[in-house]
């Protein structure tokens, strides 16, 4: 799935991409509140200064995305690979990341 594909389909309402191949995709500054990206691919992915409050990223690999400036209050992020993302600048107030993987944060 590309980026464009994803933003037409939460436009129109939808909120669950379980399992989504999301690796590389540019999403920056986009509002994907309360997104489900449960097991999704967004390795590489750029979510600079996006916005994913309420967003459900349980067992989501985001190894060496960037997500520097993002709103990632309320996070629910279990099991989630963090490994060498960057997370400068990021809100991650009240995130749940249980057992995330955050090895070599930038």
């Amino acid at each position: 799935m590309d980026a464009e594909e994803l933003l037409e389909k939460y436009a129109a309402g939808q909120r669950k991409f379980h399992s989504a191949n999301l690796q590389g995709v540019d999403l920056t500054s986009k509002d994907l509140s309360e997104i489900d990206l449960y097991k999704g691919n967004l390795n590489g992915a750029d979510l600079s200064e996006a916005t994913l409050t309420k967003a459900n990223l349980w067992e989501a690999s985001l190894s060496r995305a960037s997500l520097r400036c993002t709103n990632l209050m309320w996070v629910q992020g279990g099991s989630i690979n963090l490994s060498w993302a960057d997370l400068s600048g990021s809100d991650l107030s009240y995130a749940n990341l249980k057992a995330a993987n955050l090895t070599k944060q930038t």
